[in-house]
């Protein structure tokens, strides 16, 4: 049934048949189509500047009212009816779309295209006055940027100017140590596909501490140490001196829940699927949610199986992508860290571990072509850190604190040692400028801090949960307390400026450029490159998206340009289109009326 008087403006005066065509005119603007149809779900328009998405085409519902306002102010106007203030209009666009639901049969979308208005402009007019509406709203329907745009699925607020321009999944994808040059020295016929199929960094620079967890965190959330608390591999607790190794931190929920949520959480709190499979923070809670499909990694586990390794694959390809239809998963293998560490990054069997990734990466394009994900799914495979050799024999003055004159262990009230090059330490009450001016200075390789004088670039000093002194060795060091603890032949935590540090970086997919070689960036730039990825608004994060955006081919600065013109020359040609059925409309409508004067 159709209102008898106009939905926005009940000051109009006009003939019944008029009015009449005009209030359907309304209902069209303001969601459906002869007093039928349901409100269009959201939808965007590519090509706005900085290669974003432009103004969404819509019928006006509460806060989104666009489409409706555009439309009906060129109607209102060039018919000549004045009253109300434009403004005033829109503000009762609210009242009045609750008007027009009342009209509305459910099951049927209004499109904001050319089929949608071909639809409300087939009402059978029976006056020249019906005549002039018809082809005035067609005119100013068909000239709005709106008409040019295709309808788009439902999708969040793009969280930066570059929207996400695909409905594609993401496969985040961690080999824990490889180095970024350990593909050099190595035959890696599968990384070097990957590479011609898509982008390669020459290298990613981790987070400082570059050891597992507080790496893997700043991955997930895009903030530097300092500022998501992850500190350490260790938790700790200084008053009962109580620590609980690498396995066993990955269980406590406060450590990890500490103001930072990691992607999966954002993107499931936006309306995603997600999983993960044994990535470090996995097992933890976050504000009373976890990540709802996951695999935490059994506490005995022999991270270089490589038959594991492919039962993984396919339950993360074959299951919760192909199966489940989740939209992101992160999936961690834990070599080839443990080979670099047990015989050294430049070994034999380093290498040979390498070789195993290669493998595994063909292995995982494999099971997506198999399970036709190939043009749906964008991979990313990346690493928390790298590794070093670390200087054996007599003639290496190994750092050790128990032999430094004028330190004491009596003078700590708790100690983080014996864990690869950075040691922390926590001085008992009034004793912190002598510990720190017995060790500063110590040795030729070691540099002591106080935590607020740290190097800011490393962004290891504002949180509380680091202690007061933080000691730092030269690569090829370890920082030893009571005795050399330490046996292994490679190991990280260096400075994330040396260059064994960094980090292996491949992306390919549908999002992905080919065959491109980009310059390095920082970790906390994968964040905003997922969030844009995925079409999810990120949380507070140090990452920037400007330093990986190249890489996409949407959003390549040529391809932007070309966008935008592309949609200037639709939006031209749907203005010119409009402009002649409004003249041919107008000059049929006269022409019918002289005949019936006649």
């Amino acid at each position: 049934m159709v209102p008898t008087q106009s939905l926005l403006r009940p000051d109009i005066t006009l003939d019944s048949e008029a009015r009449r065509q005009l209030i359907l005119l309304e209902l069209t603007a303001l969601g459906g189509e002869d007093g039928e149809g349901t409100r269009e779900e959201e939808g965007e328009v590519p090509g706005a500047g900085g290669g974003g998405w432009r103004t969404r085409c819509m019928p006006v519902e509460l806060g989104k009212q666009e489409f409706a306002s555009h439309s009906l102010s060129k109607v209102y106007g060039t018919l000549g009816i004045t009253g109300p203030s434009q403004r005033r209009v829109i503000n009762n666009n609210t009242e009045a779309a609750e008007k027009a639901s009342s009209v509305r049969q459910k099951g049927k979308k209004f499109q904001s295209t050319p089929t949608g208005v071909s639809k409300a402009s087939s009402i059978s007019p029976t006056s020249s006055g019906n005549f002039t509406i018809i082809a005035v709203v067609f005119g100013a329907i068909a000239s709005s940027p709106c008409a040019a745009a295709p309808p788009r699925d439902s999708v969040p607020e793009p969280q930066s100017a570059f929207a996400r321009s695909t409905g594609s999944k993401l496969l985040l994808i961690s080999f824990d140590g490889f180095r970024w040059d350990y593909d050099r020295d190595v035959d890696t016929p599968n990384l070097d596909k990957m590479a011609r199929d898509g982008v390669k960094a020459a290298y990613v620079t981790p987070a400082f501490l570059t050891i597992t967890s507080p790496s893997h965190f700043t991955m997930l959330t895009g903030r530097h140490i300092e500022n998501h608390g992850v500190i350490h591999n260790i938790w700790f607790n200084t008053t009962t001196q109580e620590k609980k190794q690498y396995y066993m931190t990955q269980f406590v929920d406060s450590y990890w829940d500490n103001g930072s949520l990691p992607i999966w959480i954002t993107a499931q709190r936006q309306g995603l699927k997600a999983g993960s499979l044994h990535f470090p923070a996995t097992a933890a809670t976050y504000k009373g949610e976890t990540v709802r499909v996951r695999q935490v990694e059994p506490r005995f586990y022999d991270h270089s199986n490589e038959t594991d390794w492919r039962l993984n694959i396919d339950k993360v390809i074959g299951e919760w992508f192909h199966q489940q239809d989740l939209d992101f998963v992160s999936l961690y293998f834990g070599e080839p860290d443990l080979a670099g560490h047990k015989y050294g990054p430049v070994s034999p069997e380093c290498r040979e571990m390498v070789r195993q990734v290669d493998r595994t990466v063909g292995y995982i394009r494999d099971k997506i072509q198999h399970h036709g994900l190939t043009d749906q799914l964008n991979i990313i495979i990346t690493a928390d850190h790298g590794m070093s050799t670390i200087l054996q024999g007599g003639q290496v003055e190994k750092i050790i604190l128990s032999k430094i004159p004028g330190f004491s262990f009596s003078d700590i009230q708790f100690q983080l040692l014996d864990y690869g090059p950075v040691g922390m330490l926590l001085p008992k009450e009034g004793m912190l400028e002598k510990v720190y001016q017995a060790l500063k200075g110590s040795h030729p390789h070691l540099h002591v801090y106080k935590k607020e004088e740290m190097p800011a670039r490393l962004h290891y000093s504002n949180h509380p949960r680091l202690l007061p002194l933080i000691l730092i060795a030269d690569p090829g060091y370890i920082v030893n307390g009571l005795l050399p603890m330490n046996n292994n032949k490679g190991d990280h935590g260096f400075d994330n400026e040396v260059m064994d540090m960094k980090a292996l970086f491949r992306a390919v997919g549908p999002d992905f450029q080919k065959n491109m070689v980009v310059d390095p960036f920082d970790m906390v730039d994968v964040y905003p490159l997922m969030c844009h990825l995925l079409g999810i608004n990120p949380e507070i994060n140090d990452g920037h998206l400007e330093n990986t955006k190249h890489m996409l081919v949407s959003n390549a600065g040529g391809d932007n340009e070309s966008n935008n013109g592309t949609q200037g020359v639709l939006i031209g040609f749907s203005a010119a289109i409009g402009f002649l059925v409004l003249v041919f409309t107008i000059t049929t409508s006269y022409n019918m009326w002289k005949r019936s004067r006649a």
